[in-house]
């Protein structure tokens, strides 16, 4: 078996962390159009086991899958306007404070990404329907650095599909 030489190595062309670009549809200015994120984790695989035991040994089979997620980090403005709009899209357009839950056609929007090289091109792009999930908090710290708030969406769909 051969194995790989430092020279090898060195002609792979590895990925790089730079930029995210990324638009959510109906969001206010100045998150109306594109915007940089601090972070962007998006899940596009997922494949859940069962374990099923035979004689003396034990196996895994593929089972299923579940949803999958985009969890997003973010700065924002000194007046949170893209946190309050995440608060008012989970407290009154999906649970209409505490009323009743919106149908999911009518709780999504559009999330389209772009991850930027260091010369600011287009490596990479799609477009999904998502919701939010889990809690969004509002925070603070004594510190002079800019806070990075953070949502998790669920992935209900792909725009390209």
């Amino acid at each position: 078996m051969a194995y790989p030489t430092i020279e090898n190595i060195r002609q792979v062309e590895f990925d790089e962390g730079h930029l995210w670009n990324v638009k959510i549809q109906d969001a206010p200015a100045p998150f109306n159009d594109w915007f940089p994120a601090s972070d962007v984790e998006i899940q596009v695989g997922s494949i859940d086991s069962k374990e099923s035991t035979f004689y003396m040994s034990s196996y895994k089979i593929p089972r299923n899958t579940s949803s999958f997620h985009i969890t997003l980090t973010y700065f924002d403005t000194p007046d949170l306007k893209l946190t309050q709009w995440f608060r008012k899209w989970m407290n009154e357009d999906i649970l209409n404070k505490g009323e009743y839950v919106t149908i999911l056609t009518e709780s999504v929007k559009q999330f389209d990404f772009q991850k930027l090289d260091k010369n600011l091109e287009e490596q990479f792009s799609d477009s999904y329907f998502v919701y939010p999930e889990g809690q969004i908090n509002i925070k603070g710290s004594s510190q002079s650095e800019s806070p990075q708030y953070s949502i998790t969406l669920v992935i209900v769909g792909s725009v390209n599909a």
